[in-house]
């Protein structure tokens, strides 16, 4: 067995560089069992300065190339003790981090035995006799290739660094962007949801949350789409959203509102699709505001679609308010029956033959189930199956709200406002609304806003907010607009009522409602004394419903809604002018 030499190259330039330029020489392994060939081709690979290496059969090419780490290997195929077909299967198992090329070196022209050689590992052919001019091309290719190879893998590398540390700096904002934009009240018996994004940020946003008056608000937008750049919009949504819905403001409010905001702070292209939905306290009616979003659909108890509420206006911060139609649709509802928002992305799937499953195929499947209870469960699998399982292109959202009785306010809640390090304040304040200040202004919101402050009450929201509108609506609706609640009896009457309210307030021409608060301490609690006036004819307060329990009506609850939970109710004249004391006690409640 010929002994292993290591030769160093002449002072010619090698393929990568000269000896004396600094650089490393390029280091081949000659593997060959036959000596005069493995000296013929020593001299021609010293004469271009390569480090060279030398085997005479497979196992030991194995050995030195595990200690030498060679660049390029010549590699004999008929050797004994191991042949170079499994020397080099072996070498490229081990070189699977970096590109070492192969050169066969055979007297073989045998189709099959070429084949096999690729199959193994093989980088190129070298036939017997050997031609020096062919050889140093072959080499220089070669180096060539593992050159192109390595910084491939430098940028393959430095990408996949950059990638990993743009994947954590994504948790970490996503950690962050989920305490910023909290979920809400999604949580909750009467809604199921599912939220799928295209990737790490969601572009869609779902949120929900209780309102001082008992009711439910809902929200599902889709941003223009999807990824962080979609769903930076999702934080002052969140922050108008929220923020007003706690304080009482109708769902035109913060339509609006969030229009204003969200045009003033996305660029040109970005807008906002969504869908603010709201479930009043006794669950008998909703609201719809649609704005680009697939239509809303109301799917009955009885397993059959009964209402699709379409698209009403552009989606939000494109327009501006005095172009944006931010009125809702208001609609009666039974017991049990469901409310289906979604954005687009889960009817934007293809199937194999990329056919889109559009509006028509998304309902189909509220067709096919005959289990209201069992329609959500079935939405998501029928979608995968439609697309094949296709990896996901867009964000998908949907949710499902179950129409019920959210409960009536008729015991004080638990205070958790008052910290108990202050005394209760003591306080007054007046407010006049006339005719032009209430067509534009929903005075309870604001109103809400200055007595929540004060120390102790923002416990008291609910109540508070219940006894405010009462009260309002009863001196607006009936003493200022001369409203008949008996049209209520009907789910038709009751849009009727609604619809003929908003007639009458938009043209409102004279009239006015004044409230007076007065806060008295009482210990750690106290007494916020409300009086309400109006300058209408007033009502018949008296002939109104006085049980709460056996009156099963759309009407006629209000006032003894209040009485049930202020410690006094006093009106005066013809119903136009009523005074409330609400009294209220940490130590009571605790």
């Amino acid at each position: 067995m010929t002994d292993v030499s290591e030769e160093s190259g002449s002072s010619k330039t090698g393929a990568l560089g000269p000896r004396d330029g600094g650089l490393p020489l390029l280091k081949i392994l000659l593997v060959d069992d036959d000596r005069i060939n493995r000296i013929l081709l020593h001299a021609i690979l010293k004469r271009e300065g390569y480090e060279v290496f030398q085997a005479d059969d497979g196992q030991q090419a194995v050995k030195i190339f595990d200690e030498k780490k060679p660049d390029l290997v010549l590699m004999d195929l008929m050797m004994p003790v191991m042949d170079g077909y499994e020397a080099t299967r072996i070498i490229k198992s081990r070189t699977v981090d970096r590109f070492v090329p192969v050169i066969f070196l055979t007297a073989v022209t045998d189709d099959k035995a070429l084949a096999k050689c690729v199959t193994v590992g093989g980088d190129d052919f070298l036939v017997k006799p050997y031609n020096r001019v062919v050889l140093k091309a072959k080499i220089d290719a070669m180096v060539r290739i593992r050159q192109l190879y390595d910084t491939m893998k430098h940028q393959r590398d430095e990408i996949q660094y950059h990638q990993d540390r743009l994947r954590h700096e994504h948790e970490v904002a996503q950690r962050v962007f989920q305490k910023i934009v909290p979920q809400g009240s999604l949580d909750t018996e009467n809604i199921k949801y599912m939220l799928s994004p295209a990737s790490l940020f969601n572009g869609d946003l779902l949120l929900a949350t209780r309102t001082p008056s008992g009711s439910m608000y809902v929200l599902l937008g889709d941003f223009t789409g999807h990824g962080l750049p979609a769903a930076i919009g999702a934080i002052p949504v969140a922050e108008v959203f929220y923020g007003m819905a706690n304080k009482g403001f109708s769902i035109a409010a913060i339509v609006a509102e969030t229009n204003r905001k969200l045009r003033a702070i996305l660029p040109t292209e970005v807008f906002f699709a969504a869908s603010f939905m709201e479930v009043s306290i006794d669950g008998d009616s909703i609201q719809v505001w649609n704005g680009g979003i697939p239509d809303v659909i109301i799917y009955g108890a009885d397993g059959t679609i009964k209402e699709r509420v379409a698209s009403q206006s552009v989606p939000l911060g494109v327009v501006s308010n005095a172009f944006l139609n931010n009125e809702p649709r208001r609609l009666t509802v039974e017991t049990d029956d469901r409310i289906y928002a979604y954005s687009d992305g889960l009817i934007e799937v293809d199937n194999p033959s990329g056919e889109m499953l559009g509006h028509e195929g998304f309902e189909a499947l509220f067709i096919k189930n005959t289990d209201p209870d069992q329609m959500f469960e079935s939405i998501l699998p029928a979608v995968v199956e439609y697309s094949a399982g296709a990896e996901q292109a867009d964000d998908m959202t949907i949710v499902e709200i179950r129409c019920a009785k959210m409960g009536e306010v008729t015991s004080l809640p638990e205070a958790f406002g008052y910290s108990g390090l202050r005394p209760p304040l003591p306080w007054k304040a007046s407010l006049e609304f006339d005719a032009l200040a209430m067509r534009h202004v929903d005075p309870i919101p604001l109103l809400m806003y200055v007595i929540t402050e004060i120390q102790g009450l923002d416990g008291y929201r609910e109540p508070l907010y219940t006894v405010l509108a009462e009260l309002y609506n009863n001196a607006l609706e009936h003493g200022l607009l001369e409203l008949n609640s008996k049209l209520k009896n009907t789910g038709e009457g009751f849009l009727q009522y609604y619809s003929e309210r908003q007639a009458r307030l938009s043209q409102l021409e004279k009239g006015k409602v004044c409230f007076q608060f007065e806060h008295t301490p009482l210990g750690e609690g106290g007494r916020l004394t409300i009086r309400i006036q109006d300058s209408g004819e007033g009502f018949d307060y008296e002939n109104f419903f006085s049980n709460l329990n056996e009156n099963l009506a759309s009407h006629g609850r209000g006032i003894e809604l209040v009485r049930s939970i202020c410690e006094s109710v006093i009106f005066s004249g013809t119903g136009n002018d009523v005074v409330v004391e609400f009294v209220w006690s940490p130590k009571q409640d605790s």
